[in-house]
């Protein structure tokens, strides 16, 4: 289990066992939105003030960022890019691992939270938008429901297709 606390712009990422014992512990000089361990070893970080989304491992060392407007959220997919949810822009992106933009999706207010599915299909939360969408890689809306109010996270079941 990862802790994240973020007092007065410092972020601790905690890493504790089951049992509550702390496995591992990285101070971050930044504000984080969001924070995920990536094996044993990476964790990939979105930074509010950086405005960053870095893979860094537990000694605080950088393997890998990039600057966006507003990173709120990022995952890293199967094929080795990162999907990040950049609300100041008012899109989600997916970048390559040389950080080379390799798709998009405009015309939203200011998106919180996206995954990608296993069919391929984006999930957005577009969190000022009042509204979760999904979207097809060539950016045509399979469904939205509207009217939520502020929605900021979602996790959805994986498929098996």
């Amino acid at each position: 289990m990862v802790l994240v606390c973020a007092p007065n712009g410092v972020s601790q990422v905690l890493e504790v066992d089951p049992l509550g014992r702390e496995c591992h512990r990285l101070e971050v000089q930044d504000a984080l939105d969001d924070c995920d361990v990536m094996g044993s070893d990476r964790l990939l970080l979105v930074g509010e003030s950086s405005k960053k989304v870095s893979i860094v491992d537990w000694e605080g060392r950088v393997l890998w960022s990039v600057q966006t407007a507003d990173p709120r959220e990022a995952d890293l997919l199967p094929n080795g890019n990162v999907l990040i949810a950049d609300g100041a822009s008012q899109r989600v992106i997916e970048v390559d691992p040389s950080g080379r933009l390799v798709w998009s999706y405009g015309g939203l207010v200011e998106p919180h939270e996206t995954d990608r599915l296993n069919n391929g299909n984006t999930t957005i939360c577009d969190a000022d938008g009042n509204r979760i969408l999904e979207v097809t890689p060539d950016g045509k809306v399979v469904w939205t429901f509207e009217d939520v109010n502020h929605p900021d996270d979602i996790d959805w079941e994986r498929d098996s297709d």
